[in-house]
């Protein structure tokens, strides 16, 4: 699967990326919402898994702008949230919402799911 993995924090960003490249996924990765928009604008990912807290723009923008554009709106997403945050208001943007801590599998289990 092809996935576009945008989290601020290099150090997870990068953990992650291996843990998904060791599953076999091809992985771009991006540390801010616009780094993931261009990446989904340039080559349209299987999957976006994306962090709501990033500078420039964060998650549930990218989210957003994601669901507004005809071209890309179907592209299922799952956001990163931290642990005790309020994610209600965010269901309809994405297809699946993941709370930090998580461990790599879990991680697996929302992508596979976000995808069928």
């Amino acid at each position: 699967m092809h996935i576009v993995l945008s989290i601020a924090d290099g150090l997870i960003r990068q953990e992650l990326k291996s843990a998904l490249e060791s599953s076999g996924h091809v992985v771009r990765s991006a540390s801010n919402g616009i780094e993931a928009m261009l990446h989904v604008q340039s080559r349209t990912p299987d999957v976006l898994v994306i962090d709501l807290e990033m500078p420039l723009m964060g998650g549930a923008r990218t989210a957003e702008e994601i669901r507004n554009d005809p071209i890309v709106k179907a592209l299922p997403i799952v956001g990163i949230v931290n642990h005790g945050s309020d994610t209600a208001h965010l269901l309809p943007a994405f297809d699946v919402v993941i709370e930090m801590p998580f461990r790599p599998r879990e991680l697996l289990a929302a992508i596979t799911q976000a995808a069928h």
